[in-house]
């Protein structure tokens, strides 16, 4: 089996030649991978010491983005570049380290995607956000059941596995900004996609920020969502079990 690791980033020069150290340490024990770095625009040293890191390692690859998108056109681009029978994505500032997907394995072979929890039974929370944080996040959550009608209870984790063939879906995800991740499980789920929610050991990152007045323009994305995921879906070949 193969394995695709995908880390957006933008301006994460000092944190991403140790992501690309944790990562590629784990994914040397999975057997055969590679780690797609997505440059979303960096105007700091970010494709810089991921072109040093690529150099002597080959197995690692850098695709630079010609502007800032969002992490939603990083990981698209990302999904698209990647060439594994699995392909997760992950932050990388690690808040749920590259270990994570030691759990995740077991379940494999009976689900097409799988995705990360902070809020199941299970999920180690072991540096929480601020609790005005906490609290948009679930105020989130309730509009995404509300407006989208997803069952998850968290949606925004960043650590997101998928098929190859599911992947596909990537493809028509419209969304980057902050809700994408909501775009392509609805598009998932629409397509009758088998997804599991998995809790996680999961640690807040204090840099990470979420801009002020954000709040209508992610609601406005929902129901740009609901509307896009029920009008028409791309259809799926899943790998047979």
């Amino acid at each position: 089996m193969t394995y695709s690791f995908i880390i957006p980033a933008y301006n994460e020069a000092a944190a991403i030649g140790e992501a690309l150290a944790r990562v590629s340490a784990y994914a040397a024990r999975l057997g055969d991978w590679e780690i797609v770095i997505v440059d979303d625009g960096s105007t700091d040293a970010t494709a810089r010491i991921v072109g040093e890191a690529a150099a002597r390692e080959p197995r690692i690859r850098l695709l630079r983005l010609p502007q800032n998108r969002g992490k939603g056109a990083a990981v698209r681009a990302g999904m698209a570049a990647a060439t594994g029978e699995w392909r997760i994505f992950l932050d990388a500032d690690l808040s749920t380290e590259p270990e994570a997907f030691e759990g995740f394995r077991p379940y494999l072979s009976d689900h097409d995607v799988l995705i990360a929890s902070r809020a199941v039974t299970g999920a180690d929370l072991v540096a929480r956000q601020p609790w005005w944080r906490e609290k948009s996040g679930r105020v989130f959550n309730l509009l995404v059941r509300l407006i989208v009608g997803l069952p998850f209870r968290d949606t925004q984790c960043g650590f997101k596995c998928f098929r190859a063939p599911a992947a596909a879906l990537f493809q028509d995800v419209a969304t980057d900004g902050w809700a994408f991740d909501v775009d392509v499980l609805a598009r998932a789920r629409r397509a009758g996609l088998r997804i599991i929610e998995l809790p996680v050991r999961w640690r807040h990152d204090a840099t990470t920020t979420v801009r002020a007045g954000a709040l209508f323009g992610i609601v406005r994305d929902l129901w740009r969502i609901r509307r896009l995921t029920r009008a028409s879906e791309r259809p799926i070949v899943r790998s047979p079990l």
